[in-house]
């Protein structure tokens, strides 16, 4: 899970994760899809500012999310407010949480899994994912085929793959990435670059992100009690390959 100093990132500044994702929709007809199907209350792990979550709540599902950074909470059940849509957030320890209630479907969406960096806080986490799937419940992750080549190429700069408005109205932010991949770890250090458009110094944020690989995950889901029941390759429902961008799970216990 989070660092004790992760909460700094930018990364996790959510007026900035709003702008930089706000156009990021391409997994909500997805997500929505396996929530009609396999019904509510629906908990989301790692929920950020709601995403996800407003979406369902608009279609007056019942939707619980934890996050563990504070200001993401708070700007969540903000927002919430603004929207008149009522969404539960909880600040917690995706490793170590306990509501009280079961849900039909768990979301662990948008890399979530990747924060969990170590078999320790896999094992933690899937535990309380656990105790808290109803009976029949789904199980939801979503989470990146890892690029091997992409990996292999360390310090690769991908310049202005994001533009936004800065939030207090300093101009554009343009952002680049670049990463260094830990192969003894398996964790990839993404550094997001910050480039203000009216300041000469750019902003660095190192992110680290746990790489699980398909065979890897499929033995760790097992391994900790999940039955895959579904695995596509991208949000279409396509069959996983080799050549997929996603692992799309459906388990269940």
């Amino acid at each position: 899970m989070l660092n004790t100093n992760d909460e700094e990132l930018l990364y996790y500044h959510p007026q900035h994760y709003d702008l930089r994702y706000r156009n990021l929709v391409e997994d909500i007809p997805f997500l929505i899809h396996q929530v009609e199907h396999f019904g509510a209350p629906v908990l989301e792990l790692g929920c950020g500012t709601g995403r996800i979550l407003f979406p369902l709540a608009e279609r007056k599902f019942s939707v619980t999310g934890i996050e563990i950074s504070s200001a993401m909470v708070k700007h969540a059940r903000q927002k919430a407010k603004e929207k008149k849509l009522f969404v539960e957030v909880v600040r917690s320890d995706c490793s170590n949480f306990s509501l009280g209630k079961k849900f039909k479907t768990i979301l662990l969406s948008f890399n979530f899994i990747a924060h969990l960096r170590d078999v320790r806080s896999f094992t933690a986490c899937f535990s309380c994912v656990k105790k808290h799937l109803a009976p029949r419940g789904k199980v939801i992750i979503d989470y990146i085929n890892p690029d091997v080549l992409a990996l292999a190429i360390a310090n690769r700069r991908i310049e202005n793959i994001i533009a936004y408005p800065h939030p207090e109205g300093k101009g554009t932010v343009n952002v680049s990435v670049s990463n260094h991949y830990d192969a003894a770890t398996q964790i990839n250090h993404i550094y997001w670059h910050y480039a203000y458009e009216k300041e000469t110094k750019e902003h660095v944020d190192d992110v680290q992100m746990r790489i699980y690989f398909p065979l890897e995950l499929d033995a760790l889901l097992r391994h900790h009690g999940l039955t895959i029941e579904e695995k596509y390759g991208n949000y279409d429902e396509s069959p996983f390959t080799s050549s997929s961008p996603k692992q799309l799970f459906v388990c269940s216990l």
